[in-house]
Formats: C-alpha cells, structure tokens, sequence
C-alpha cells in the first residue's frame, strides 16, 4: 500500500472541499430553479384563470349585446316617431312601424319602393331636394306637410343623415320625421301674443326704449317718441345718450362703468330716478322720472330696458299743492293768531273784572251787593271757560295738542272733582258718588290737567242734565292681555238723556241737540268735542250710550303706564305749593310789571292785601333799568307791552345776571292773558320759572308766589357745614305711594347718585358746561323726589352757572356738592334700614 504525502492528502482534500462547495452551490441553483418553476406554475394558473374570467365577460357580452340588439329592434319598431333608412337611389331600406303608420301603409310594401306614390304632391319636391343636400352636405333638414290633400296636413321636421351600413359598407341615409304641430301652433301663440304686447307697449303713457347689448335703442313705444319730440321709428338704432342727456351722462358710453345704464347693466339691479330731465328734439329740457331694469336672455343680462314719463303736470300739481298747503298753514296760523290775539284781549279786561270782584266781594258789602258782585264772578267764570273752550279746540285742530305726562294721584284727582262738583249736585238734590276699585295703582302716569278737564265736563254735564236721581263715577282697571295696564273711566247719570239719532252729533263742535230758541240748557256746544279729541290723544275714546228719559252713560279706557320707574323720569313741575306756617318771608320785594292800569292797581291790590312790598314798572325796558339799579325778591311779568315785552326783557335781563355772576337768579313768573302750550314754553324758554293766565286766580298766584319766593330765600340764606334739608314729608308720601318698592326706589336712585356725582365732576374739570347741564338737571329733579330739597336747590345752582357756560363758578358749590352727596347716601341709607 502506497502511502501518499501529507501534500496529495492536501491537495485531495481541497479537491474534495471544492466538490462538495460545487454541490452545495448546484443544490441551491436547483431550489432557485425549482421556485421560479413554482412561480411560472402559480403566474400560469392565474393566466388561466383570467382567461376564464375574460371569456365568461365576453360572453355576457355578448348576451348584453344581444339583449341590447333586440331592445335596439323592439325600440325602432315601436318607437312613436317615424324612421326611415334610404339608399343611394332614394329606396326604403328599412322603417318602423310609425313610419309605416304615418303613410298608411304596411312595412313590406315600403321596403324596395321610394316615397313619391306615398307622399302628397307638394312633398315630392321637398323630399327630392331634400335628398340632393344629403348627397351633397351628408345631411339635411327640412319642413314638409304629411297627410291626405283632402283634409289638414300636419307639419313634420324631415331630418336625414348619411352613414355607412355596418354590413355592406354601402352609404345609407337615415331619415326622422318629428311632428311639429304642436310647435307651429305655440308659435303662432307667441307671436299673437308679441301682437298683442306691442299693442299693449303701443298704448302705455309712459315712453319705453329697448337697449340692446351693443348699446344701440332696439325699441321705442310711441310715447317715447312723443315725450322726445320724435317718430318711434326714427329712435331705433340711435345711442340713448345722444338723445336723453340725463345729468352727469353726458358724453359717457351707455355700458361704462360710471354710467347709472352701465351700472345696472353690470349688476343687474333695477334702478328707480327721479327728479331727472332728458333732452326732446327742440332741445328743450323735460322733467322725467325713470326706472332703468336688465333684459335677460338665456339667463344672461343682454340689453336694458327704459320706462320714463314726463313729470311736467305732476310739478305743477305739486307747487299747487304746496302753495294750497302754504295757504291752510297760512290760514290756521292766522286764525290761531288771531284767536290768542282774541284771547288775550278778552282776557284783559276780564282780569280786571274778575280780579276786582273778589276784591269787591272781599269788602264790606250788604246782601244785595254781594249777590250782584257774585253773579258777576258767576258769569266771567262762564265766559272763561268759553274762551278757555275755544283755545282748546283751537289748539287741537291745528296739531298742538301736546301730552304732558306727571304722577297722577287718581284718589286726590276725583275727590278734587266730585269736591267741585258737589256743591251743584247738592243743590239739585242729586245724588254724586264715585268709586275707585282697589285694584287701580295709587299712582299712574297721565296728563292731569286733561284728565281733571274731561272728568270734570262729563260730571258737569251729568249734573246739568240731571233733575233727580244718581250720578256714579267709576274707575278700574281692564284687563286687556297687554304689557301696560288700561283704566276705564265710567260717567253714568238718570238724566234727560239722548235720542239715538243724536248720538253723532253731540261730539261735532258748536252743536247743540237743542238748538231752538225756547231751549233749557244753554251752553257753545264745545265741551263733549273737546273731551273727545283730548281722550283721542291720551289714546282712548270716548264712548256714549244713551236712552230719552233715562240717563246717559259715557266711558273711555287710557293705556295707562306703570309709575315703577318714575322717580328717574318724572319732570319737576313749574311751581308747587309748600306747607309753611307763615305764608310768604318778610319784607319781599316784588317788581309788578305791567302796561294796563287797571291790571296793575288790581295786582298791587292783591299783593297789597298779602302784606308784600311791591314797585311797578310800565313795560319791559323800564324793568330792566330798574332791575339794573336793584334786586328783587320775585318779578311779574307781562308778555305783551309797548316798547318792550316781556320775553324780550326776561332775556336781557337773564344776560346781565349771568354777566354779573349773579348766585341764585330771580324768579320770574309770566302774567299774561295767552293760554297756549306754545306761549307757555316760549317763556319757560326765555328764562322765566313760571307762567300764570290772566285773569289771574288768587289761589293759584299765591300758591306761585309762596313757592318761588321760598326757592329765593334758600339762595340767599348762609351755607351751614350740613346743610343737606331731607323733606320727611316727601319720604313719608313716596313710602305709602310706592308701598314696597319703596326701598327698590330708594336703592335704584342711590345706585344713579355716584355715577351722576362722578359724571358731573369730569365735565366740570373739562369745563364742559353742556355735559355739567345733561347730568344736573335730571339729577335735581330726582333729588326732589326722594326728599333732598337741600340737595336739590344746590344742583339747580350748579345747573344755572353750567347752562351760561359758568363752569368755572361751580368750583366752591362743587366741593360742597361732593359732601352732600356723602351725607345724601348716609342719610337715605338709614332711612331704609330704620323701616
């Protein structure tokens, strides 16, 4: 045995490494080869299934096709509208079931044959030259009439194609025919109605133009062309503003963005012009009013169209109205004048026979001397009350009428009437009786003075017209669903009462029922007139139910507003009369002026009996040198006077106390015989503080002269460390009024204090008197009425140096004010919790 070197056993084990490396490698290309086999197997499969997947789609395909060939055939054959395919020679190659029904004739006998022997005559030559454009163009549409010559044909669309037959290749035409007759007589509509609506545009007024889209008139009615002195005809085609040069058009293109038409030609919005003129032919100018709106055409703005009139006959119609307008005005104006011209000299002379028979009567006088001056007080009262009648009715009729809202006491409002009522009733031995439910609030909000005026006519005439018997009075609340309560007034008597048919009348001003000479009850006939027309404008009516022989009955409802926020909106009444113990401080001096002698010996008289100093001047210029030179306690002054009147007087003189920086200004009450609303405000106005109507009533001048003479004294009187005055009286008459909301009250003006304090301080450190007056004078009505009279006459101080635009001046009266506040709160703040 041959032994083998260590090198040949080397050598054959690398050798046999190798092979077995070669093997490994071989078994791996094996298992690569076996995988891609498995792949091409699975990518086979797949491939075989798609194929299968392919060939069922392919044959429900071909059953879809199939189906679709039939439904093709069942929809041809029996498709209503007719077709046709023709060859080249014109022959019928096939046609449905209406096709053959339209020629009334079977199918086979139209296949292989031409349509000549089938169609009316006039068709012929339409069908041939209908084929000719289809040999020339492939295709061709034409209208031909089908049917018995006989008898109505019916119109047709006769439409052809020419294609190749997918069998033989061969060119073919396919012919439709579609009834039209449906078509033709909608035409014919449309056009009847296009008749119809240029007749209608033919024969309106107003001028129309039709602007087409390139900016050009399309149309125009013949009023256009009357309006701009033109034929109709010779509008169309023109640019509008050549012609109609509206103001500030002018020059522009019609479509521009600038231009009123492009505007609305853009945007689509119909534009209304008045006061505008367009051009006419003559180049005159016609006022026009117009209205510019878009045409549309398949739903797109395509043109404008324009509706103008001329306005000529309207202007003048108008100034004829204004200057008739001008004319009432001017009319009532003069009749108003004249009635307060009336009133005030009438007024006059009553103020000295009045004011000179309470002096009379307050004399030593025997029985029959006062009987004679009574029925003389007696008759100038009635005759007052007529001219007091007269103005009010005036007053109303010429829209002056103005509601003045206040806290009305219903209680002390009805005991004040039935009190003045009475003493009638009494006499006549009627029976008065009011009664005001539980549920009606202590206080509202109303107009007093017309309240009290119509409550006391309708009792006076129950009084009047009642011989025996009953007079109620009643007042409740409705309940009416609304947010403001309603309170109905009930006036009822056992009197003459009203025939049915008079019922109407009784509210016509100046009737009487009665008007013979041998009537028993006298009177104008304007009181019933008057109540109406004052409950119409507190927003009731008045209503009236009455029977001959027994008794009348009236009524009305007012929307009454809750007083729950008054105390912040209540306005602080001209004048009211304070409890004293003494009636006026000692040693006033009052200047009296007056131009009538008899009117100033009367007023000295009265002021003379009342223990108070008084001087006279004869009119306004001599008050005001005198008023110059000295200081009064309280001026009366009359309106009307030579030389100067009385507002002229009141303002210069307002002038030199704010010049002299006077603290505290004089009161000045008007004395005058006019008794408007709108005198009334002119002397607020001018400065006075109250206004009294002549003839002067004793009550009324001395509750005035009590109270303005006390303000006075309060300005004059030294400023304590705590002068804050609380009025308990006040407190205690809110606190019964309010019940409880009284602390509500209380709390809410607290809450309203410091921002009116703080308000008041910045408009003072910008010297802002404007906004100093915006904030004190609500500031000091609302301390009146919560009790701080203190408080409030030193806001009415910083009001009146505020509204001169003496802002400066307020700066000692403002610290004070700033400590006044602080004790206000402290003291109202017990005054709840004490309670």
């Amino acid at each position: 045995m041959t032994t083998k070197s260590r090198s040949e056993i080397g050598e054959e084990v690398t050798l046999l490494r190798s092979q077995i490396e070669d093997y490994k490698n071989d078994k791996l290309r094996l298992k690569d080869v076996e995988r891609q086999l498995d792949r091409t197997l699975y990518d086979l499969g797949i491939h075989q299934e798609e194929l299968r997947s392919q060939n069922e789609e392919l044959n429900q395909a071909y059953e879809r096709l199939e189906g679709l060939l039939q439904k093709y055939s069942v929809l041809f054959e029996d498709s209503p509208v007719p077709y046709f395919a023709f060859d080249t020679r014109q022959r019928v190659v096939d046609a449905n079931l209406a096709a053959a029904s339209l020629l009334r004739s079977d199918k086979e006998d139209l296949i292989g044959n031409t349509l000549l022997t089938h169609l009316p005559r006039k068709a012929i030559s339409v069908v041939g030259d209908h084929f000719r454009k289809v040999m020339l163009s492939g295709h061709a549409t034409d209208e031909i009439m089908l049917g018995p010559e006989t008898q109505t044909q019916t119109p047709y669309i006769f439409q052809s194609q020419r294609i190749a037959d997918p069998d033989t290749r061969q060119p073919v035409s396919l012919t439709v025919l579609f009834d039209i007759s449906q078509r033709k007589q909608a035409e014919q509509k449309i056009a009847y109605l296009a008749e119809q609506n240029r007749r209608i545009l033919d024969s309106v007024g107003e001028g129309i133009l039709g602007i087409g889209s390139e900016g050009f008139i399309v149309f125009a009615n013949p009023a256009a062309g009357k309006v701009l002195g033109w034929k109709s005809d010779s509008l169309l085609g023109r640019e509008p503003f050549e012609l109609l040069k509206p103001n500030g058009e002018g020059g522009k293109k019609i479509f521009s963005t600038d231009s009123l038409f492009g505007m609305t030609f853009n945007d689509g919005e119909v534009r209304k012009v008045t006061g505008e003129t367009f051009q006419n032919r003559k180049g005159g100018w016609i006022p026009v009013e117009y209205v510019v709106a878009p045409t549309f055409e398949n739903e797109k703005i395509s043109g404008l169209v324009v509706t103008f009139r001329d306005v000529s006959q309207q202007i003048e119609s108008a100034k004829a109205l204004v200057k008739a307008k001008n004319d009432a005005e001017a009319g009532s104006r003069a009749k108003s004048e004249f009635l307060s011209m009336a009133s005030h000299e009438l007024r006059t002379p009553m103020n000295a026979i009045m004011g000179m028979t309470d002096l009379l009567l307050a004399s030593k006088l025997d029985a029959e001397q006062k009987e004679f001056a009574s029925t003389i007080q007696h008759s100038g009262k009635g005759l007052l009350s007529l001219i007091d009648d007269i103005l009010d009715l005036s007053s109303i009729d010429a829209g002056k009428q103005v509601l003045k809202h206040s806290s009305v006491n219903l209680a002390e409002l009805i005991n004040g009437v039935v009190g003045i009522l009475h003493p009638s009733a009494k006499e006549k031995e009627l029976e008065l009786v009011a009664n005001l439910s539980e549920e009606v609030p202590d206080a509202i909000l109303g107009d007093e003075r017309k309240l009290r005026q119509v409550l006391l006519h309708l009792l006076s005439n129950a009084v009047k017209f009642s011989s025996a018997g009953k007079i109620n009075l009643s007042v409740k609340c409705v309940d009416d669903g609304a947010k403001t309560s309603s309170v109905i007034f009930a006036i009822s008597d056992e009197g003459v009462g009203i025939a049915k048919k008079d019922l109407k009348k009784i509210f016509l001003p100046f009737t009487q029922i009665d008007s013979s000479d041998t009537r028993i009850y006298g009177g104008a006939g304007l009181g019933l007139a008057i109540c109406e027309r004052f409950v119409h404008g507190m927003g009731g009516t008045l209503n009236v139910a009455s029977k001959v022989g027994q008794g009348s009955a009236f009524s009305f409802v007012l929307p009454i507003i809750s007083p729950d926020e008054f105390l912040l909106r209540k306005k602080s009444p001209k004048y009211f009369p304070v409890k004293q113990t003494q009636d006026f401080p000692e040693n006033c001096q009052v200047l009296v002026v007056e131009d009538d002698v008899v009117n100033r010996a009367l007023t000295l008289g009265v002021l003379g009996q009342w223990g108070l100093k008084t001087e006279i001047a004869e009119n306004g210029k001599i008050a005001l040198d005198i008023l110059k030179k000295r200081s009064f306690d309280l001026i009366l002054m009359d309106i009307q006077m030579p030389i100067m009147d009385g507002l002229t007087a009141t303002k210069l003189f307002r002038k030199f106390e704010n010049k002299e920086g006077v603290s505290g200004r004089t009161p000045i009450i008007a004395t005058t015989a006019y008794s408007l609303d709108e005198h009334r405000e002119a002397c607020l106005k001018a400065g006075m503080n109250a206004y009294l109507t002549k003839p002067l009533a004793r009550h009324d001048l001395k509750v005035a002269l009590k109270h303005w003479l006390q303000q006075r004294e309060k300005y004059l009187v030294a400023e304590p460390a705590n002068s804050l005055v609380v009025n308990k009286s006040v407190l205690e008459k809110l606190r019964k009024d309010m019940g409880a909301d009284f602390k509500m009250i209380i709390e809410l003006f607290l809450e309203v204090l410091p921002e009116r304090r703080k308000a008041i301080r910045a408009a003072a450190d910008a010297l802002d008197g404007e906004a100093m007056h915006m904030q004190t004078h609500p500031l000091k009505t609302n301390c009146r009425q919560v009790g701080l009279d203190g408080l409030a006459d030193l806001v009415e101080n910083i009001d009146n140096l505020a509204r001169t635009g003496k802002c400066k001046k307020t700066v000692k009266l403002l610290i004070r004010f700033e400590k006044e506040c602080d004790l206000a709160q402290k003291t109202l703040l017990e005054e709840i919790l004490s309670h």
